[in-house]
Formats: structure tokens, C-alpha cells, sequence
């Protein structure tokens, strides 16, 4: 954040949340850099094509459809060129708008820094930024079987989004749960 965004590091440290640092910093890292950004809990299926790679900036869709009400920009996949305007401006767009590092409740990151305030962000100023691309949501964010360790992407499936959200806190029966996910979904299926 220092070197990308040297007017926003001192606010940047004082965030309190772990994964919303995790969240601009991804942004931030795609503004100055580019390339291709995974959770750690994504699984790619196989590698990404040329006609992916050559996209100027790409926001897989994970729920929904472009332009319904029910659409949902993911953040566990994207990518772009070093410099795409859209990083930039969503990273502004945060810190102006939302003031980061006084956040208190944690359940309000998704809606400001997470998913939902990406897909509220392109949503809103999407107009200003060409070359943005979404790729059939099956491609990247396919729904899940077998209790989250297989997809129904089929063929267009490039990877898969696990989902073990080990961010949130959790009950011990849940984070056990997750843990055994974790160790399955290393399994081929």
C-alpha cells in the first residue's frame, strides 16, 4: 500500500480486520501489478486459456447474472493488466467513502470491501471503465456438490471456489467441519 497508494497506508495500517487488508491489498496488488489473483481455497480444474489472459480485466460472476438483481461480482478469482483503472477507483472508493479504519462490526466487510461492495461499486460507476469482462459464472464460480468438494461447471469449469470462509469466527463444530472439507477438497474428485 505504501508504494501503490502511499495516501492511503496510514488509514490501511489502522484497519483492524485481517481479511479486509487482505481485501484492498488484493485490489492493490492488481492495480500495480496485474496477473491473476486465488483465494487459497480456490481449486483450479485446469489452467487459463488465452482467451482469458488476454482480457484487460476479468470479474468472474458468482452468483447471479450481469445486470439481475441477484448478481454478485466474486472476489476469490479476478484478474487484470497492471493499472486498469477499476482497482484504483474502488480502492478511492473505500477509503473515501466508507472510512476503513473505523470500522467496528466485522459482518459489514463483504458489503464494503468483500463481494457485495465490489459488485456495489461496479454496479454504480461501472460505466467509466472499459475492457471490464464477466465470464459465464459456471466458468469460475460453479455451483458446488458433495457437500462442497465437487462442482456442476462441466467443461467450462475452470476452478472452484470452496468456499471455507476461515476468516469468520466459528463454532468448534463448524470449524471442524471446515477443517475436514479442507483436507478432502485436496482429494481429485
Amino acid at each position: 500500500m505504501r508504494r501503490a497508494f502511499p495516501e492511503f497506508a496510514e488509514r490501511y495500517e489502522r484497519i483492524r480486520f485481517g481479511v479486509m487488508k487482505a481485501d484492498i491489498a488484493r485490489c492493490a496488488y492488481m492495480h500495480a501489478h496485474g496477473g491473476f489473483y486465488f483465494d487459497t481455497d480456490y481449486k483450479l480444474l485446469r489452467p487459463l486459456g488465452a482467451d482469458v489472459l488476454s482480457q484487460h480485466c476479468v470479474l468472474p460472476i458468482e452468483e447471479g447474472a450481469l445486470g439481475n438483481d441477484d448478481f454478485k461480482i466474486g472476489n476469490a478469482v479476478f484478474g487484470s493488466e497492471a493499472g486498469h483503472p477499476f482497482w484504483g477507483a474502488f480502492i478511492e472508493h473505500i477509503f473515501n467513502v466508507h472510512a476503513p479504519e473505523t470500522l467496528e462490526d466485522h459482518r459489514e466487510i463483504p458489503m464494503i470491501s468483500g463481494p457485495r461492495g465490489l459488485t456495489r461499486f461496479y454496479n454504480a460507476h461501472g460505466g467509466q471503465f472499459a475492457g471490464i469482462v464477466f465470464p459465464p459464472r459456471d466458468a469460475f464460480h460453479p455451483d458446488r456438490t458433495w457437500f462442497g468438494l465437487g462442482h456442476r461447471g462441466g467443461q467450462i469449469a475452470v476452478g472452484s471456489h470452496l468456499c471455507w470462509a476461515s476468516w469468520r469466527g466459528k463454532s468448534p463444530h463448524r470449524a471442524v467441519t471446515n477443517y475436514l472439507r479442507r483436507k478432502l477438497s485436496a482429494v481429485p474428485i
